[in-house]
């Protein structure tokens, strides 16, 4: 037979190479030489990347036993099996070698591959090299959980896929190029043909892939569509055709940035089982019985009506605690759509900005389906991203549209999704309140989309009462009061338990006997002064919870016991018993701290907050820790109050109040420390990376170098502009924000870089020059050169965003030396210019920045360019 050769890509012209040289290819990439008939019986889920060439004929005592046994229509060519885990498995089929003699033995056969991961996932990348020369094949697949499949688009042939317990789903293209063949409700087996189904006769010896999931989904994709590239590995540039479709994982495509751009710019922390919530409080079983009854059977719903459930309840009342509870029952029975808790103690979690980026990320998380749909709609509209994007945008394409997608799947669940702690997601406003409340309505009343329940929960303030009891969402919304349900009970029988804990953790049965301790009595006396409030019995658990134990028991019963009924449940009038029984000169240099700590941006652990504050707080909050959660002091964990009642406690009583705890003081404070952090810790090659040519990822320990960066110096970078706009503005502010911009700004460029956090640099030069454009001319002399460096550094981080974005250094080797000659950045920094650099630009620089900052092109045609200081411009239809 005449025998062709495959063809490599060299110097973007194809030419066809000898069967070593591709050989040669795979093997640079990873591959293993050829070989024909291998069983392997795997002990770990190792990714195997194997080439199989079918015509190759072995000698039986080379092969094993289980190949031996089987007879020549029975053997495989490839074999993986794995009894207890998973399979990641990346195979290449390869055309006949040069031996004729094989090709002649073998020719009429299809290629046979089984792959088993009988309790696991599967994961197979299937690629063939040159569709005109490859062997047909038949792909067996059964996996006990999830499979993914990506297939080569020279696949000719029929797909069977069942999913016994999940779905099915093809992807990109090839449902565009698969003829469906319909499905069997009986074994839930469903049949497509890719490619010209004309020839197709009474029996098919052509490609053919089988796949079972007994219990997972199984998700078909071309390789292709994943937009992954073939790497430049060895000698040879490339090893296959133009139809080649070896599916590399070495180098991301868009999707995948896409997608890791969402998770960064999404609120993880605000998902209900994130680790930012820890400790997770659920409500202790036999606990809120009725109530949870009620909102299983809400969520539940015997007709179609669509609802928003507005969990309505006072401060400390349990709320989050029931969300949480509700929210993972629904997750057991698979019928949680998302989640979003505010918290005014996380900035991404105290206002509405990153709700529907957070919401949308999780239905992209469940579903490869509604993850294609964002990734799309992100891709054509970055700006999606942004805050300053409609929040109708977000929602309609990033939410709305993925669940339109998924309406098929979900047609048979009732999914809910909930929303916890509304109240403490208006620090930018209660006036949001409402604007965001006629979206979740829209959102609910929409017919399309397989969400029958949203779940609000926040305190009952007259604002977010007005809102949600308008008439305007009479038709959908379903109001359940906490006080409509007596919880003194479920108190009690809380506090019986963390007391039981108590005694068993500080291994009290030493000094009293079990059932003594408390006493009947003080367990009732604490019992009736919660009044039901759990927020009030969790704080008294906190402050038992302690060195002497008993002693702290005495001592809250004593405060206590002499209350009027007027105070019981009154969480205020016990954080007040409490300080007030702290010696005075503690009480007031830990009040200082906390007024500090309750108002950062997002909680430090003990030693950030030593590093932050250059002083040691630890000790003086350890009276405090009823109220603030206090870790161990070398411990990574959050110093962070337990709860958002204290914060509002600290503000409204001004028995505790004075300059050290005036909020716009406070700030001020906070935003000092941002810059003297910002002054001790920022440096020029803040990494040691040393060599400018290198990106980073091609620097193998890039990301241990960038976090062992101290967090306070990236708490500083974040929230320095946040903590100087809510603060009261001095001479002090004004010195420190002209010595940042003056000495450390192009250290703090690429250290957004290094942290990947370009994005929110780009954004804060331009907050921060609109902010300090009000201040007065007369205070502050030198605001000019202050503004100058501002719109510089934004031009500067926008310009070169790809180059600095991929590697930092290039902030001063490439960057600065090709700013305008008479840029304020560049005389600023002149002195960095007169270092070494790999760049140095002679003559041609503009003295200022192009007016033009992007360029948006349809086709090849230029159509229109932005300016920042231009109004918006519309383009025509044509």
């Amino acid at each position: 037979m005449i025998m062709k050769k495959p063809l490599i890509l060299e110097k973007g012209e194809y030419r066809e190479v000898s069967y070593e040289e591709l050989i040669k290819s795979l093997v640079a990439m990873g591959y293993s030489r050829p070989t024909n008939f291998l069983y392997i019986s795997y002990v770990n889920g190792a990714k195997t990347s194997v080439t199989i060439d079918p015509s190759l004929v072995l000698p039986k005592w080379l092969l094993s036993d289980d190949v031996n046994k089987a007879s020549d229509k029975e053997r495989y060519n490839l074999k993986l099996v794995r009894k207890d885990g998973s399979i990641n498995a990346d195979v290449v089929l390869v055309p006949p070698g040069e031996q004729g003699s094989n090709v002649k033995a073998l020719e009429s056969r299809r290629a046979k591959l089984q792959i088993e991961a009988k309790y696991g996932t599967a994961t197979i990348k299937l690629n063939s090299v040159q569709a005109s020369l490859a062997d047909p094949y038949i792909l067996n697949v059964v996996a006990g959980d999830n499979v993914t499949l990506y297939i080569p688009s020279s696949f000719h042939g029929p797909l069977r896929l069942r999913a016994s317990k999940g779905y099915v789903s093809l992807h990109g293209t090839l449902p565009d190029k698969s003829i469906p063949l319909g499905d069997s409700w009986w074994t839930k087996e469903s049949k497509w043909f890719v490619g010209d189904i004309s020839v197709l006769g009474d029996a098919w010896e052509g490609d053919e892939i089988v796949v079972h999931a007994t219990k997972g989904n199984i998700n078909v994709y071309y390789a292709e569509d994943l937009e992954f590239e073939l790497q430049d590995k060895g000698e040879v540039t490339g090893a296959c055709s133009s139809t080649s479709t070896i599916a590399m994982s070495q180098q991301q495509g868009v999707p995948r940035n896409v997608w890791q751009q969402l998770s960064q710019e999404c609120a993880q922390g605000a998902i209900y089982d994130s680790n930012e919530r820890q400790p997770h409080s659920k409500c202790l079983p036999g606990t809120r019985v009725d109530l949870l009854r009620t909102l299983k059977e809400a969520a539940e719903g015997a007709t179609d009506e669509r609802q928003i459930v507005w969990i309505a309840g006072e401060s400390g009342s349990g709320k989050s605690t029931i969300a949480h509870t509700l929210a993972d029952e629904l997750r057991e029975e698979g019928r949680l759509a998302g989640t979003f808790f505010f918290s005014r103690k996380h900035t991404k979690r105290s206002a509405f900005e990153h709700v529907f980026l957070t919401l949308s990320y999780q239905l992209g998380l469940q579903h490869p389906i509604a993850r294609e749909v964002i990734v799309k709609a992100i891709s054509d509209d970055p700006a999606l991203l942004s805050s300053e994007k409609s929040r109708r945008d977000q929602l309609d394409r990033l939410v709305i549209a993925p669940l339109q997608a998924l309406a098929l799947q979900w047609s048979d669940a009732r999914m809910s999704m909930i929303i916890d702690a509304l109240d403490e997601g208006t620090a930018s406003g209660i006036h949001h309140v409402k604007p965001f409340v006629v979206l979740l309505a829209a959102l609910i009343r929409n017919p399309s989309i397989p969400i029958h329940r949203i779940f609000v929960s926040s305190r009952s303030w007259p604002q977010i009462r007005s809102v949600m009891c308008n008439n305007q969402f009479a038709d959908i919304m379903r109001v359940i009061r906490l006080e409509d349900y007596d919880s003194r009970q479920d108190v009690d029988r809380y506090l019986r338990h963390a007391f039981d804990e108590i005694y068993e953790s500080h291994d009290l049965s030493t000094v009293l006997p079990p059932g003594l301790w408390p006493s009947e009595s003080e367990t009732l006396m604490l019992s009736e002064r919660a009044y039901g409030r759990f927020i009030f019995a969790a704080t008294i658990v906190r402050f038992v919870d302690q060195d002497q134990p008993q002693d702290r028991l005495r001592l809250v019963c004593s405060m206590l016991r002499g209350d009027v009924e007027q105070v019981w449940g009154n969480i205020d009038h016990l954080y007040s018993s409490i300080i007030e029984d702290i010696d005075l000169p503690a009480r007031e240099l830990g009040m200082k701290y906390l007024a500090l700590i309750v108002n950062l941006a997002e909680p430090l652990c003990p030693s950030d907050l030593r590093l932050f504050f250059g002083v040691d707080v630890y000790s003086h909050l350890l009276p405090f820790s009823a109220f603030v959660s206090i870790p161990s002091v070398s411990s990574s964990d959050l110093v962070q109050i337990h709860h958002i009642s204290f914060r509002d406690f600290l503000q409204k009583h001004s028995q505790y109040k004075g300059e050290q705890t005036d909020k716009r003081h406070i700030h001020h404070v906070l935003s000092s420390a941002c810059f003297r952090t910002m002054a001790r810790l920022l440096k020029r090659d803040i990494c040691n990376l040393r060599d400018p040519s290198l990106l980073h990822e091609e620097i193998s320990d890039f990301a241990q170098r960038r976090d062992a960066i101290p967090f306070p110096l990236r708490y500083s970078l974040r929230h320095w502009l946040h903590h100087m706009k809510n603060g009261s503005v001095h001479g002090e502010d004004q010195h420190n924000l002209l010595d940042f911009l003056e000495k450390r700004l192009l250290f703090a460029i690429e250290t957004y870089a290094v942290f990947g956090e370009l994005g929110t640099a780009v954004e804060l030069w331009r907050s921060a020059r609109k902010f300090i454009v009000n201040w007065p001319d007369a205070s502050f002399p030198r605001k000019k050169v202050a503004l100058a460096l501002l719109y510089d550094s934004w031009r500067f981080t926008l310009d070169f965003f790809d180059a600095i974005s991929s590697s930092s250094l290039h902030v001063y080797e490439s960057a600065l030396p090709c700013c305008p000659a008479k840029s304020q950045i560049r005389t600023t920094y002149s002195r960095l210019l007169e270092e070494s650099t790999i760049l140095i630009v002679e003559q041609g620089l503009g003295n200022h920045w192009d007016y033009i900052t992007g360029v948006i092109q349809v086709g090849a045609k230029v159509e229109y360019a932005l300016h920042y200081r231009t109004p918006p411009v519309s383009l025509s239809p044509d």
